[in-house]
């Protein structure tokens, strides 16, 4: 029997809607599963590549770390002679000052310090304890980029003597 003209539209409705319904959804929750094109553009630029701005980070983390190190080094040396001259006036009060210079000099070259025996002042004055002083510069070059000079003044002091006066 045939379909009013109302009911026709509606069952036509029915009958389609359903049918949308169903390959909508079906679309949508297969796509991301199935949909190569859709993951793999993610996926390329996530295998193993570094985007520039990652390229630049790690630039600028490399270079401030050498130039930590850079200046950190003469620093270090500086401490190392610095605890030299404070030992080595202390041996003053009992050792003859040239073997106080000698082990200075061997000390020096061992860490590779450009401090000349020569530029090192040692001074005894009575009632007071010995000092040991020098003065030596370190240029410090930065990959050719940058070039930076420091002057070290290091000093070393034999304790005061503790006795009764």
């Amino acid at each position: 029997h045939p379909l009013t003209p109302s009911r026709q539209g509606r069952g036509e409705r029915d009958l389609q809607e359903p049918c949308l319904k169903a390959t909508w959804y079906k679309l949508l929750t297969t796509a991301k599963i199935n949909d190569n094109s859709y993951n793999m553009g993610r996926l390329k630029s996530q295998r193993g590549s570094f985007s520039l701005g990652s390229l630049i980070f790690l630039a600028v983390i490399g270079a401030g770390i050498y130039a930590g190190v850079m200046m950190a080094i003469p620093w270090i040396k500086f401490y190392e002679v610095e605890q030299l001259f404070k030992d080595q006036a202390i041996k003053l009060k009992v050792a003859p000052e040239e073997e106080v210079k000698g082990a200075i000099k061997a000390k020096l070259v061992s860490i590779d310090v450009p401090l000349s025996i020569d530029d090192v002042q040692i001074i005894r004055e009575e009632g007071k304890p010995a000092v040991i002083k020098g003065i030596y510069k370190v240029d410090v070059d930065f990959a050719g980029v940058y070039k930076y000079t420091y002057i070290f003044k290091p000093r070393g002091e034999a304790p005061k003597s503790g006795g009764l006066n």
